[in-house]
Order: structure tokens, then C-alpha cells, then sequence
């Protein structure tokens, strides 16, 4: 039998995409929101296969891409190296089986396949206002906190006029006699909570 010789990488190629195969990842759920930002990555084995891409790119929603990776594993089950993201994100996630390189363009096809949110277990303040004596912005505390991003604005041009981190649950206010737009973002474990921004009035001088 005759083989032309300049067909057999037509052949090979053909062969090795025939092979290839998408893996069905069974964790987290498809289209699923989850709040953990390290989730474990599960899919079905494939008898007689010891070795699976793994591709994934976490991005904001409709924003940039926090992170990404193309790598080998074996097993069936793997864990990013890192958080994807301290809030929200989307995720894709491609697990294939004897697939050539291909410089993440299937991944990029894919639509996401699940969302984080870490905000249901970070929650905004229930309450935040001026203090009494008009010095500080004070807010309720969120249970699971571990600090709080501040910031402080103009509310006509929105321009910083003071920004900072605490673990209490009040600010001081830095211009006597003004109203400011305080900005309140809990800080937890699981990530970072929503921004909440209400009107407070300083103390007059």
C-alpha cells in the first residue's frame, strides 16, 4: 500500500482531532453562582485517559480577565493555584482529552461556565450615618468583617477627599460643615462585599 508521504501530516492531524475530546466537568454546576473564590474543579473520567487539559480564565463580567491557565494534570480533579477573583467574576472552564495546542481559542468560544459572588456572604451595613456629634460616619457591623475599605468624596464632582481602611465600624469625617458621599465595602474571608455610598453631614465648626 503507497502512502503520500505529503499527506501524512494531513492524516496525523486528523487522527489526533479524532481522539480529542471535551470533558463534562461535574463541580461547580454548569451556569451555577457560587460564592468561593478557589473552587474545586470536578469532571468525569474517561476510561484509559491519565492525562487532561485544564484551560480557565476568570474575568469581571464584561470587564478584563483576572486570571488565567492552561495546564496538564492528572486525575480528575484540580484547584486553581490562586483566588479568580475578590468579588465577582466569570468563569470559563475547558477540560479536554488528547487535544492539540491551540492557543485557547476554543476556550475563548465557550461561554461562561459558572459565576462567583462573594457578596451573599459578605453583606453591606444595614445601617450607615453620621455619628451624633457629627465627628464620624458610623455604620452597623457585618458579622463576617474582617475591615472595611473607606472612602470619602465630594458629592458634586466626586473628588477623594479621604480614604482608608479600618476594623472599627466608624471614620472620621475630614471636613467640618460639609456633606460627603461615604463609600462603605466590607472586607471578609470569602472576599469583598458590595459598596454602599449614602449622604453625611460633618459637624459645622
Amino acid at each position: 500500500m503507497l502512502v503520500d508521504v505529503y499527506a501524512l501530516p494531513f492524516i496525523i492531524g486528523s487522527l489526533v482531532h479524532v481522539s480529542c475530546k471535551e470533558v463534562q466537568i461535574i463541580e461547580p454546576t454548569a451556569r451555577s453562582i457560587i460564592a468561593g473564590t478557589k473552587p474545586v474543579i470536578a469532571w468525569q473520567a474517561i476510561p484509559g485517559v491519565s492525562r487532561y487539559g485544564v484551560e480557565f480564565e476568570s474575568r469581571v463580567p464584561e470587564g478584563p480577565v483576572l486570571f488565567s491557565l492552561d495546564t496538564q494534570v492528572t486525575g480528575t480533579i484540580f484547584w486553581p493555584p490562586q483566588p479568580l477573583t475578590d468579588f465577582r467574576a466569570a468563569v470559563k472552564v475547558l477540560v479536554t482529552a488528547g487535544c492539540p495546542a491551540d492557543n485557547g481559542s476554543r476556550l475563548r468560544e465557550k461561554a461562561a461556565s459558572f459565576q462567583i459572588d462573594t457578596s451573599p456572604l459578605c453583606s453591606a451595613p444595614a445601617r450607615i450615618a453620621a455619628s451624633g456629634d457629627g465627628r464620624n460616619v458610623e455604620w452597623s457591623a457585618v458579622a463576617a468583617a474582617i475591615r472595611y475599605d473607606v472612602t470619602l468624596l465630594r458629592p458634586d464632582d466626586d473628588a477623594i477627599l479621604s480614604q482608608g481602611e479600618t476594623r472599627q465600624t466608624f471614620f472620621a469625617l475630614p471636613v467640618a460643615g460639609e456633606t460627603l458621599v461615604a463609600v462603605i465595602r466590607p472586607y471578609c474571608a470569602t472576599g469583598f462585599g458590595p459598596r454602599t455610598s449614602v449622604l453625611v453631614a460633618a459637624a459645622k465648626p
